[in-house]
């Protein structure tokens, strides 16, 4: 990762702090330095006497408190820190968020250096001058899957899967490569949505007409990035429809995901993309089902 920088910006107001990437402003928040961070995650009942606020990172209710109330606040059942805490995971969160972007070609060749260590024959086959694929689609590959939050550490797989790609897929067309890659690393994927409690992998599954209905609708630029083209009326319709089962589902189920067809999955993740209420929304195809795992189907999208 680049090293993070820290200046002292007298524009900003007492308590508050920015972060950038790029030169660009993409969070920003405040911190009391005398006072504890408490956050009701969901077991605390009582109310502290405090400075209620938000948290930056989460968006749950929290209090500033002193130091003196510190351990009541912990047995009342909230989560307590200190105001470093609150900028550090701030930051963390950001650069999960943002991890595509901080992939640049310098990262991207350190990268490449590092496996080629152990798997020389491997990287030079990946990026032969005749059939390989290049280090911009490489980048794009890799980019598309931290996107979408799905680790790049186990880079042997993945290279290896972009390797089985070229006797189907144009190495020119980073967007089949990835969901080809997906496919070749799902139960990586699903793992981090998986309920451990019962060990099932809970769905919302897209009706087969609306999804034939979507891919219908779907326009491709020339680098080959589909993009679902709706009418602003038939949009909302399908965000409402979509946000109406995620409420009534989200008391019963703490982790879910959308199931879709290959043909639509990326493009229909980019349109809930578009959307601030569901950036955080996982959308998997059905390609990338490990067949061994038990699937719940917890709703139905369909209009």
């Amino acid at each position: 990762l680049p090293k993070v920088r820290i200046r002292d910006n007298i524009q900003l107001a007492p308590n508050s702090y920015l972060i950038k990437l790029k030169g660009m402003e993409i969070a920003r928040g405040e911190v009391m330095v005398d006072k504890f961070f408490a956050m009701n995650t969901g077991f605390a009942s009582e109310e502290l006497d405090g400075e209620l606020t938000k948290d930056p990172v989460f968006g749950m209710d929290a209090y500033w408190i002193s130091e003196e109330m510190k351990d009541f606040a912990e047995e009342a059942g909230y989560t307590v820190v200190d105001a470093v805490t609150i900028v550090i995971t701030h930051l963390k969160e950001l650069v999960v968020q943002f991890a595509h972007e901080l992939l640049g070609r310098e990262e991207l060749e350190m990268l490449i250096d590092y496996i080629k260590q152990d798997y020389k024959s491997l990287v030079d086959d990946l990026l032969s001058d005749d059939k390989g694929v290049n280090m911009p689609g490489l980048q794009r590959i890799l980019q598309n899957l931290l996107k979408e939050g799905v680790s790049i550490r186990n880079l042997v797989t993945i290279f290896e899967a972009i390797i089985e790609t070229r006797s189907y897929y144009s190495i020119e067309n980073p967007e089949q490569i990835t969901e080809h890659v997906r496919a070749h690393i799902s139960r990586q994927i699903v793992e981090n949505y998986v309920d451990k409690n019962e060990n099932v992998l809970n769905v919302i599954n897209m009706d087969p007409n609306l999804a034939e209905s979507l891919s219908k609708v779907i326009r491709e630029t020339a680098s080959g990035i589909g993009f679902i083209v709706l009418a602003p009326d038939q949009k909302q319709e399908l965000i409402e429809t979509l946000a109406a089962i995620v409420q009534d589902i989200s008391s019963k189920v703490s982790n879910f995901v959308i199931l879709t067809t290959p043909r639509i999955r990326r493009a229909f993740k980019m349109l809930l993309d578009s959307e601030p209420g569901f950036r955080t929304v996982a959308v998997l195809s059905h390609n990338e089902i490990p067949p061994t795992l038990p699937v719940k189907a917890v709703g139905l999208l369909k209009m």
